[in-house]
């Protein structure tokens, strides 16, 4: 039997090489982690930071040139409150097809899209 001196030092002992464990695990895991977005970023098209800047200045120029005080673009529900006061319940913006049609035309205008090649296997 154990005295409880002994019993004490060897959790002591244990706590140590858990915590120890412990920490050796994230740092596997950051290191997965990190390795699993570098592959992600590898597998991404590539885009130099120049024409980056040149889209994401041709997609703000577009959303300024949007007509979002247009307020047929929206679809509005009102009620009326205890206090008989007329109120905004909610409110959608229901053009969104097409601001996002008018962003896909300048994302395909800025680039040259090729047709995926056919990957024949046999």
């Amino acid at each position: 039997m154990k005295t409880k001196e002994e019993l004490e030092t060897r959790i002591k002992e244990l706590t140590v090489l858990i915590e120890e464990s412990s920490n050796g695990v994230k740092n596997l895991v950051n290191e997965q982690n990190k390795l699993t977005k570098e592959l992600e970023d590898f597998n991404k098209p590539k885009l130099s930071n120049d024409d980056f800047s040149k889209l994401t200045n041709r997609i703000e120029d577009i959303i300024d040139q949007y007509d979002f005080d247009d307020v047929d673009n929206y679809e509005c529900d009102f009620e009326i409150d205890y206090d008989n006061r007329i109120q905004l319940q909610s409110i959608n913006f229901d053009d969104r097809s097409n601001l996002t049609s008018i962003i896909y035309e300048a994302i395909d205008a800025f680039f040259n899209i090729q047709e995926n090649e056919s990957t024949d296997s046999e």
